[in-house]
This record gives structure tokens, C-alpha cells and sequence, in this order.
């Protein structure tokens, strides 16, 4: 639900969505869910449910981090879980994540064989108001009363916006992955036997692979 009330004052809503819904080229067997211990950010652990799978994905082992790739369908899509290691935080990957550090991760994705994953099953649902961004991004104008001009939307000039709100969602399960936001190289194969898996705070990205655009983004930090 993107909108709970309306205000008598407002007149215009532009509202911009995008939806991606995704099955998994290779799904999680349910049957192979179960609890298992996550490391919260507080050191505390709490059980999740976390989804096992064993196949031939992409993976990369960087400074600070690991990495496997989860395509969708025909592989176009792709979800990527990048997961701390050592003492290194969630919030440090964060800002280690550039737009450099990604392009090398693309570069550094190689298929391995027989490569055991765990990822939690989790809900993800966030609201977030930009009025204050996008000020300091250099727009503080639109939002105020008879100063913004919009009068390409009203000759009258007595419009102004009022807020800019995003609202994401985001359901990770066995068969695939439903995600909704609305703004108000050869190939190797190796053999790891390790178990890699997202039992901490992780970064998910999903992206489009022939463009390397990035759709979706987020941290997750306590899986529910």
C-alpha cells in the first residue's frame, strides 16, 4: 500500500513503478528448508529459515567478502548475495560496494561446480520520504509554496511538490523472488567443496545482466 491517506491540499500524484518477478533457474527443494542460526549485527544469533541448494552457480571470493550469483529463468536476471567474512560488517561492504568494486565482481564470476549455498527466506518491506535528498541533491525549490515553478502542469504557478516517497518490496522464497519499488567473458569450471552461506547481515542485488543494470538493492540485516 503506497498511499494510506490523501491530503484535501494535494491535486497531482506522478507515481513511477517497477515490478520484477522472478523464478529461480534452479529452485530451493522446500523440503531441504530448515532453521538454522543467523548472525545478527548485535552478535546474538536467532534462527531463520534457511534455504539449501547444491549446483553450478557464479561465484567470486573478494577482499572482505564472498559472492554467488542466483540467475532467474533464462539466466538474464540474476540475484547476487554478497556476504562479510571475517571481522568485516555489512556496513563496511556497503561502503565498499562502488560502482568499481561491483564492475569487478562481474569480471571476477566464475561457475564452479557442485557449489553449496544457504540463503534465509525472507520479507522485505521499506518506506522511505526523499523530500530532504533531493533538497541537497540540489532541487530544494520544487518543495517550496510560491517559489517552485511548474507551470508546464499549472499556468497559474501555484504548485509545489509536497513530498517524494519510495516504497519497496521485496519476498525471497524456494521458487523465485517477487520485488516491487514506487517512487512518490569465458566461463571455468572448478570444484569448492565449502559451504557458503548468508548466515549474517548480506547485500542482495538484483540486476539485469546484458546491461548490467541494477534493479533492486538492499541489506539485510535481520531475515523475518
Amino acid at each position: 500500500k503506497v498511499l494510506n491517506s490523501i491530503e484535501p491540499q494535494m491535486v497531482l500524484f506522478l507515481m513511477n513503478a517497477l515490478y520484477f518477478k522472478g523464478d529461480w533457474t534452479t529452485s530451493f527443494d522446500e523440503k531441504k528448508t530448515s532453521d538454522y542460526p543467523f548472525r545478527l549485527a548485535n552478535d546474538q544469533t536467532k534462527n531463520v529459515k534457511m534455504m539449501h541448494l547444491k549446483s553450478e552457480l557464479s561465484f567470486a571470493n573478494r577482499d572482505g567478502y564472498f559472492a554467488y550469483e542466483l540467475p532467474y529463468g533464462n539466466g538474464r536476471y540474476a540475484m547476487t548475495v554478497l556476504v562479510p567474512t571475517g571481522t568485516r560488517g555489512v556496513n563496511e561492504l556497503v561502503t565498499k560496494l562502488t560502482a568499481d568494486e561491483w564492475h569487478q565482481l562481474q569480471q571476477g564470476l566464475k561457475k564452479v561446480e557442485n557449489l553449496q549455498i544457504g540463503l534465509p527466506r525472507f520479507t522485505l518491506e521499506y518506506e522511505v520520504y526523499l523530500n530532504e535528498v533531493l533538497k541537497k541533491m540540489g532541487m530544494p525549490t520544487a518543495f517550496i509554496p510560491n517559489v517552485a515553478d511548474l507551470t508546464k502542469i499549472n499556468k497559474a504557478g501555484n504548485l509545489n511538490v509536497g513530498f517524494v516517497k519510495q516504497n519497496t518490496f521485496v519476498a525471497v522464497d524456494e521458487k523465485g523472488t517477487e520485488a516491487a519499488a514506487v517512487t512518490t567473458i569465458g566461463i571455468e569450471l572448478t570444484s569448492l567443496p565449502q559451504t557458503y552461506y548468508a548466515d549474517r547481515p548480506f547485500v542482495f542485488i538484483i540486476s539485469e545482466k546484458s546491461s548490467d543494470t541494477v534493479l533492486f538493492m538492499g541489506k539485510m540485516v535481520n531475515p523475518s
